[in-house]
């Protein structure tokens, strides 16, 4: 072999070694990458969803409450009908 046969196979090498990199290990890399970021995003929409739950669970206690004090006072004709 001469000089120009192993500097033909070395450069070959290395072209092969960089078509496998960038074809196969690279766009895994950027796809695991983007699942952390979606784990990461979904988690804090869990969060999010939980205390807007509490939120509206707590609204929903108020409103209730609301209605049943309207119901005494009209049914104990504080408001008398003006009709």
């Amino acid at each position: 072999m001469t000089e120009w046969s192993v500097f033909l196979v070395v450069t070959t090498m290395l072209g092969f070694v960089g078509t496998a990199y960038t074809m196969f290990y690279k766009p895994t890399h950027n796809l695991t990458i983007e699942i952390v970021k979606l784990n990461a995003n979904l988690e804090h929409l869990n969060r999010s969803d939980i205390s807007q739950n509490k939120r509206l669970d707590n609204h929903s206690e108020l409103i209730d409450d609301h209605e049943k004090r309207l119901i005494v006072i009209e049914s104990t004709n504080f408001i008398k009908d003006r009709y």
